[in-house]
């Protein structure tokens, strides 16, 4: 009997021993342990996220000196400014029939965020880094002022990258006025205070390195080298022929009307020699005097006759009016 009292006492107690240690383990081992893990990630997280957050300041500065860069943070002050300082580019490496268009601009956001990295939020992924603003710019000119734009639109700090550009001849029988075409781009950050800066970056840089550009003006790809004296050649050379005057070298390049009246601004490609002038100056190498000027056009007096240019156009393309 009291075997049998001592055997159920003992399974009673091994049922609440096992219904205790259940309920140990549901209520306060497993939650704790739970409990526990999570903390222990978001040490991690945090330590982590510390990381990244201790070269925050250097990473604002690092944004402020780029917002310097910029043309501002309203999208209609940068593009007034972009199309402006693009166009005073053009003239200011003498070159006409300037025309600059500009594209919408396009908020750009962070890689990481396209990607959908794990600290990248949906609110995160929508925001933007910085505004892209492209921009093109056409113009006519004498090759080596075509080549000195492109080196001019490299040199400026507003323009952060340029995209491309090509370079060809206005026509096909005149090989000494070119049209080049090139597409800059400009960013700016609508969220950052620019850092402070004694010059303003919205400005024509006009001083470039010469030695970037000027290897190719010496060797225009696009006209016949000149033989070499003496050299060999399999076809004989053809007989002289009598040259005139050169004025597919000479182009009208802009009118300009001031105080003191018109002014023309004439170009001698190869020559290195740029000229202003007044009504009655002439241009000795072709003989042609200018009368007068307005808007596109000028006119000049080339052996007695005269003859008027659009601006862009060499001498040898000008048109002879009928009453000259």
């Amino acid at each position: 009997m009291r075997a049998r009292r001592a055997g159920a006492i003992l399974v009673g107690a091994g049922v609440v021993i096992a219904v205790a240690w259940w309920a140990y383990g549901r209520w306060y081992a497993r939650p704790r342990d739970e409990l526990i893990g999570q903390i222990r990630n978001f040490e991690g997280y945090t330590s982590r996220t510390g990381d990244k957050l201790k070269d925050q300041w250097s990473v604002r500065d690092d944004l402020a000196r780029v917002a310097a860069s910029t043309l501002g943070r309203s999208e209609d002050a940068v593009r007034h400014r972009f199309r402006t300082l693009l166009g005073q580019v053009a003239e200011t490496a003498g070159l006409g029939q300037i025309v600059v268009n500009d594209a919408r601009p396009k908020p750009v956001g962070s890689p990481a965020a396209a990607h959908r990295v794990r600290e990248f939020d949906k609110k995160a992924r929508a925001l933007a880094d910085f505004v892209l603003l492209r921009g093109e710019i056409k113009a006519t000119g004498p090759y080596e002022r075509c080549l000195r734009l492109i080196a001019m639109l490299d040199a400026q700090r507003w323009i952060h990258r340029v995209e491309g550009f090509t370079l060809r001849p206005a026509s096909a029988r005149d090989r000494s006025t070119f049209e080049v075409r090139a597409q800059v781009a400009t960013i700016y950050l609508p969220d950052v205070e620019p850092a402070p800066i004694e010059d303003d970056p919205g400005v024509v840089v006009a001083e470039v390195d010469e030695s970037t550009w000027s290897p190719l003006v010496e060797r225009n790809l696009f006209v016949e080298p000149v033989p070499v004296a003496g050299a060999s050649t399999t076809n004989p050379a053809p007989p002289p022929v009598a040259v005139g005057p050169p004025y597919a070298q000479w182009r009208l390049a802009g009118v300009t009307v001031g105080p003191e009246g018109a002014r023309a601004v004439v170009v001698g490609a190869g020559t290195g020699t740029d000229a202003t002038l007044a009504p009655g100056q002439r241009i000795e190498a072709i003989g042609a005097a200018f009368i007068r000027g307005a808007g596109e056009w000028a006119i000049f007096e080339i052996d007695g006759r005269r003859v008027r240019l659009r601006i862009g156009q060499s001498f040898a393309q000008r048109q002879i009016l009928k009453d000259g």
